[in-house]
């Protein structure tokens, strides 16, 4: 059995269609998945940010013990120098 020009031409442009469509198709699936990655990543870098912020919290909290604990060390060690032991 023959197909003629006219239906080959048909089945030709629907192959074309068909294509075209999965094409489509495919560069929507692509567009929502780079849409949800860069969601993701904005995401990510407001956690990062927040990271860092907790992170110069802490650091700023950690020096501040060490010159309370610096402090108590000297008010420890005047005590102990003023009032000597005495066996």
């Amino acid at each position: 059995m023959m197909l003629c020009i006219c239906d080959q031409r048909v089945t030709t442009d629907h192959v074309y269609e068909v294509q075209m469509s999965n094409s489509q198709r495919t560069i929507a699936n692509l567009e929502e998945l780079v849409r949800n990655v860069e969601e993701e990543k904005h995401n990510l870098m407001l956690d990062l940010s927040a990271a860092r912020d907790l992170c110069s919290t802490l650091e700023s909290a950690k020096d501040g013990l060490q010159r309370q604990l610096v402090s108590k060390a000297l008010d420890h060690e005047k005590v102990f120098t003023s009032f000597p032991l005495v066996i």
